[in-house]
């Protein structure tokens, strides 16, 4: 909140009363005991005290850090001693200049004294600016505690904010990816198939039966349920891709799956690799014996790398109109689970296409 006149005016109010009130207060003390009353002397006592205990807080508003206790108390304990050390060169130096003086300074000078007398005389409002302070160490530290209690709140509040946009938008690629697979023309071409056999007296039973075993695995995927799986699930995408790609098209090269070590139980995405796979099929050369598509693997304890490489098809790149909106969702899946931890890598030469997905874990 911004200081206002009206806040400065009450702030100042507040020390006008509590001064008065102690001085009243003094001079009560002094007229029960039997003491001067006076009010000159009580006056003039009276300022002292003010005037060292706010110069000794304006000292402390200007140099004192308030960081730690021990540091604050050093600080303090300097600011006093340099108000002692004007004391002395006003009292033993300045006055008599112009022939005042307020004690005996003939006397041979006696620091031990010297810092008894004004320790004395000052003893009010050494405690009272000692006590201010301390205070304001427990302040300033009670407000450090609340603005990083704040400033977590606001951190996590964030965090929770991004994940929760990243998940919702995760969950919208992830259903338009599986969306545009179950419309691909690769799936529409198998289907296609499925038909021609049914029509020439070949119930394709196998085939079908395949097929149909992929759509209901497409289908459970797209759940928010089901948003990570086992790497043995998603390799079983795979093989039942390429599976079905041999029986639909038995002219073409059949897919040459390598398999490295494996750590069968990692969790990845859904769907995450098997949409390379799909892509090769859809745009790839599968008529040449000696480049087939290409799908390795390997996962251990530290990493995942899995590489899928197919000769590419001029023809079919010529007339696909291809989106990316399978590379981009998987994208957005690797950075939501895996953040600063994965990568998408793409070769092409112009005569083969490599992409690669390394997660470290």
């Amino acid at each position: 909140m911004a200081t206002t006149f009206t806040n400065l005016s009450i702030r100042w109010k507040k020390h006008a009363l509590i001064w008065t009130c102690y001085f009243l207060a003094t001079y009560l003390l002094n007229f029960i005991g039997g003491a001067t009353i006076s009010p000159l002397p009580i006056l003039l006592a009276f300022a002292y005290y003010v005037g060292t205990f706010y110069l000794l807080n304006i000292i402390a508003y200007h140099y004192f850090t308030y960081q730690h206790l021990w540091k604050t108390l050093f600080q303090l304990a300097l600011a006093i001693t340099v108000v002692y050390i004007a004391a002395y060169g006003l009292i033993y130096i300045l006055l008599p200049i112009f022939d005042v003086y307020l004690y005996d300074v003939d006397k041979p000078f006696h620091l031990g004294k010297y810092i008894r007398n004004m320790t004395h005389h000052m003893e009010p409002a050494l405690l009272t600016s000692s006590t201010y302070q301390l205070m304001r160490v427990a302040q300033q530290r009670k407000e450090r505690i609340h603005q990083q209690e704040k400033t977590l709140l606001e951190t996590k509040l964030e965090a929770e904010r991004v994940q929760s946009r990243l998940k919702e938008e995760n969950e919208q690629l992830r259903i338009a990816a599986l969306q545009s697979r179950l419309k691909s023309h690769w799936t529409h071409h198998v289907w296609m198939t499925i038909r021609s056999g049914i029509l020439n007296g070949n119930r394709s039973a196998e085939l079908f039966d395949e097929m149909t075993e992929l759509e209901r695995n497409y289908y459970q995927y797209i759940g928010p349920d089901n948003v990570m799986v086992t790497l043995t699930d998603e390799m079983g995408i795979i093989e039942k891709l390429a599976r079905i790609n041999g029986l639909a098209k038995p002219h073409e090269t059949a897919v040459a799956i390598k398999r490295g070590p494996l750590l069968l139980m990692r969790q990845i995405p859904a769907l995450s690799l098997s949409t390379t796979l799909e892509n090769a099929l859809k745009y790839g050369d599968l008529t040449d014996p000696e480049h087939p598509v290409q799908v390795a693997l390997s996962s251990d304890k530290e990493k995942l790398v899995f590489t899928c490489r197919n000769k590419i098809d001029p023809a079919k790149v010529a007339q696909a109109r291809s989106t990316c909106l399978g590379l981009r969702a998987l994208q957005k899946q690797l950075d939501l689970f895996f953040p600063n931890r994965s990568w998408i890598h793409i070769e092409n030469d112009g005569a083969f296409y490599t992409i690669t997905i390394t997660i470290h874990f």
